[in-house]
């Protein structure tokens, strides 16, 4: 997604998922914040923070705590609008014009084409709690923290020393581990009768005959799979019990085993996939990592040098550790904003 401040948008994106969803923020007035002069009113923040929540996690502000909405509010005003705001003065301040005829006619096909993804139309918006300005409001931060990205990027770039450095720290980034696809047959038995071991042995059989493993699948497997034809997807080490896990990885792309027994019962495997592990060259994974650290770059002076520029005053109620509006619910908690119910760290 290139949102505005990505990297703090999708932490607010997880807290969201995890933890609650939105209701109103509280307001003096119908003001809620002000970058030197220039007013975020509470109406464009609750339109912009419902798109947001829409855009981000498919999600409506109905049926959601007052509790809940604050927090999200306060999250969207501190890391949106007043970010959206500076990066739109500093612009202007800079005499360069970011939301150009270009840009806004970019922004509209943008909006079009979200609604089109989102299945809805015009006639729907007010039942979603925001406006079609609400949506350009946000995709207009977009092109705000793309060009001040790009600003930051020519005078402070990424270097490749920093990149390999970022690579080397993180491993498991850039490895894709062993797995494979197959696809099973089952007949349960905890017990391992010899009955049931002669059935599975004739469907073995029949298998290795070449008659479509999916068909017997099934006709015979009395697993839930049997529906899709046995197919179990692909999983990797430590997914499956150990017999099967053991029985499945020995195989090659094609091949079927003979009968396994678990504490199911009897199994028959194919294998469809082996995927073996692999690492992303440095060379190949270069440029997404460039692009992400610079992402971090812009965010960081944003907060470190940016705002140092600002008259910033929130015109709702602030955390006096802070200095900014609540953005957990324990911090609300703290000013008595809610019964404090659930820890406020957006932890499931």
């Amino acid at each position: 997604m290139n949102g505005i401040k990505k990297s703090l948008i999708c932490a607010l994106c997880l807290l969201v998922i995890a933890a609650f969803s939105l209701s109103a923020c509280g307001s003096k007035g119908d003001v809620a914040a002000k970058v030197n002069d220039a007013e975020i009113t509470q109406d464009l923040l609750e339109g912009v923070a419902a798109f947001a929540m829409y855009y981000i996690n498919g999600q409506t502000t109905e049926g959601l705590s007052e509790q809940e909405l604050t927090v999200w509010e306060n999250q969207v005003l501190i890391y949106l609008c007043v970010e959206t705001e500076m990066l739109r003065q500093h612009f202007k301040d800079e005499g360069k014009e970011i939301i150009d005829a270009d840009a806004k006619t970019e922004i509209d096909e943008a909006a079009d084409s979200f609604m089109t993804s989102a299945g809805i139309t015009e006639t729907d918006l007010p039942g979603l709690g925001f406006t079609r300005s609400d949506m350009k409001y946000f995709l207009e931060g977009n092109k705000y923290y793309e060009a001040y990205n790009t600003e930051v990027a020519e005078a402070d770039p990424i270097t490749d020393e920093e990149a390999q450095a970022y690579y080397d720290a993180n491993p498991t980034y850039f490895t894709t581990p062993f797995s494979v696809s197959a696809s099973h047959i089952l007949i349960t038995d905890a017990d391992h009768t010899d009955e049931n071991r002669a059935k599975i042995e004739d469907i073995l059989a029949k298998a290795k005959a070449g008659e479509d493993f999916a068909e017997l699948a099934a006709e015979y497997s009395d697993d839930s799979s049997a529906a899709s034809g046995g197919d179990l997807g692909s999983f990797g080490a430590g997914e499956m019990v150990p017999e099967f896990e053991e029985a499945a990885f020995a195989l090659e792309a094609g091949e079927i085993s003979d009968v396994v027994e678990t504490e199911f019962g009897y199994h028959i495997i194919k294998l469809t996939d082996r995927q073996e592990e692999s690492v992303q060259p440095f060379d190949e994974a270069k440029e997404s990592i460039v692009n992400y650290l610079q992402g971090q770059r812009a965010s960081e002076n944003i907060e470190s040098v940016l705002k140092e520029e600002f008259t910033i005053e929130y015109l709702i109620e602030v955390d006096p550790t802070t200095g900014e509006p609540p953005i957990t619910l324990d911090q609300l908690a703290a000013l008595g904003g809610t019964s404090g119910d659930g820890d406020g760290s957006g932890a499931s």
